[in-house]
């Protein structure tokens, strides 16, 4: 009879703690989802201020920003393709 108790109470136990490891699971995956909603958001804040700024500032700055921020290089050389209506 005891070893049937302890056979219960084991799987009592497992099951409690399988409940307060899914409800977690639910609470961490909503507060990912809300992250990930906050996260966009602020990433499509974030274009339009760069875009009021860059409305705003000098062709200088703008200059700065695309060599040191970006990276961007003026081409060395580059080629006009004429192309046909046609496509040929």
């Amino acid at each position: 009879m005891k070893k049937y108790t302890f056979l219960v109470f084991v799987i009592i136990f497992l099951l409690a703690l399988y409940g307060m490891l899914y409800l977690k699971t639910i609470r961490l995956e909503k507060a990912k989802d809300n992250l990930g909603n906050e996260l966009s958001n602020l990433q499509s804040e974030n274009e339009e201020l760069n875009v009021k700024l860059l409305n705003k500032i000098s062709p200088a700055a703008i200059d700065y920003l695309a060599r040191e921020k970006y990276k961007m290089e003026m081409p060395k050389s580059f080629y006009v393709v004429e192309i046909q209506e046609n496509g040929k």
